[in-house]
């Protein structure tokens, strides 16, 4: 059943008590549900990790859950093979994958994305996962010794409201003028890192985005090959590894996977 349009206007309510100075980036109109919608995942941009009532995450959570079911569910195992051993690729949304884990980035200060309207890959899993994602990266910071993790590393987190088990979040480089050998160095390092995070817990199957690229302005072929490489050479290495999917938003992408595993 769905979240009752009063229940979301109360959960809006909360949240816009909580974070009034904020009120700025929120929707005019917050009289219809689409409204109160886009309101509600704007104020969660701002979630610092602690201090929801539980009745509200678990009405947040059963919104989510709902519109999960009807985004679907993709299962990566019964694609094709592609030319590389137990590697395939897919051209969808990433959040209806039930992979096993979806690996995609973040920020090295483990932050999350705190940008309303963000429309990056890490955004919008945000956003589908709900207030436990930023308390999870939050227990993170809190357990480390440094405020920023080294780029490459591989953290696993738990997962929600989507089809796949876990989440694997991985620091990634930001190109500023041309791709260096330091930035080649650490995507290959995320892969790797990801890829071991996976056959540490066991994992059959994990599901890339295409890692470091749109806001951090790595080139996609250059990346698309930098992947296949790092997956290739991980595979040849490591007989328990999970099978990889390469998950690519739109067609342009796809192509660029396409030439390198067909």
């Amino acid at each position: 059943m769905p979240l009752p349009l009063s229940r979301l206007a109360e959960i809006v309510a909360f949240l816009r008590g909580r974070y009034a100075s904020f009120e700025r980036f929120l929707p005019r109109d917050l009289s219809t549900y689409q409204g109160l919608r886009k309101a509600l995942q704007s104020l969660l941009s701002f979630y610092e990790g602690e201090g929801l009532p539980l009745a509200v995450k678990r009405d947040i959570d059963a919104l989510l859950s709902e519109e999960a079911a009807e985004r679907g569910s993709f299962d990566p195992l019964t694609l094709p093979l592609s030319s590389l051993p137990k590697t395939a690729y897919w051209k969808g949304d990433i959040r209806r994958v039930a992979s096993d884990a979806i690996v995609f980035s973040v920020n090295p200060s483990l932050e999350g994305s705190l940008v309303p309207g963000d429309t990056s890959l890490e955004a919008q899993i945000q956003a589908a996962v709900g207030p436990s994602f930023k308390e999870s990266l939050r227990a993170l910071k809190d357990a480390g010794k440094s405020q920023e993790k080294p780029l490459g590393t591989a953290c696993v987190l738990p997962s929600r409201n989507i089809p796949s088990s876990k989440l694997i979040a991985v620091t990634v480089p930001k190109v500023e003028v041309r791709v260096t050998e330091r930035d080649e160095k650490a995507l290959r390092q995320a892969y790797w890192n990801a890829l071991s995070a996976a056959e540490m817990h066991h994992l059959r199957s994990v599901a890339f985005s295409s890692l470091a690229t749109g806001g951090n302005r790595y080139p996609y072929r250059e990346a698309a090959r930098i992947a296949s490489d790092a997956v290739e050479i991980y595979h040849s290495r490591h007989e328990k590894a999970p099978i990889v999917v390469f998950v690519l938003p739109d067609e342009k992408q796809y192509d660029y996977y396409e030439e390198l595993l067909r």
